[in-house]
């Protein structure tokens, strides 16, 4: 686990062409800086990821993207109530940074039991609204025990080759 602006005790200073350390260890951070524009500098720094979750950080584009269809296609015909969504895969939270300010209950299922403690302090980092309730376990097997009105999946996507995959068995 790591978090953006530090590996381990030791102060990393972004802005010092140290790219070969951070890749090496697992962390992109100046493409999760890129693709964040919407976090400050200060959030960044204290989002936690682990090098399995480092490149499946949800970036701006995907999220200002869902944020436009939960308006378009769910607020503009329920105006006066929010919906319970769950985010059935959570990841380190990027998703969900999203849903809880559409959700009146948003439910966040995640398999990586490390990845379920760093959602809780990333979703706290990032000021969600404390709507949400984290789970660990397989969305596939928790998914009749919620009361939902929306359901966001976004599962693996086989890492940073997932270019060069033909087939992936989800």
């Amino acid at each position: 686990i790591r978090s953006l602006g530090y590996i381990v005790d030791e102060r990393l200073d972004v802005n010092n062409n140290d790219n070969a350390k951070i890749i090496k260890r697992g962390i992109d951070v100046n493409r999760i800086k890129k693709s964040s524009s919407d976090l400050t500098t200060e959030q960044l720094k204290k989002l936690k990821i682990t090098s399995e979750g480092d490149y499946s950080w949800a970036d701006s584009d995907i999220r200002d993207s869902l944020k436009t269809i939960l308006n378009n296609y769910y607020m503009d015909y329920s105006k006066e109530t929010k919906p319970v969504i769950t985010d059935a895969t959570g990841g380190l939270g990027g998703m969900s940074y999203v849903l809880g300010d559409f959700a009146e209950k948003l439910n966040i299922v995640e398999l990586n039991e490390t990845h379920v403690e760093l959602i809780k302090h990333n979703l706290q980092v990032l000021e969600v609204p404390k709507v949400y309730e984290v789970h660990h376990g397989n969305y596939m097997d928790l998914k009749d025990t919620f009361n939902q009105d929306i359901i966001v999946a976004e599962p693996a996507c086989g890492g940073l080759s997932h270019h060069k995959i033909k087939f992936l068995k989800l």
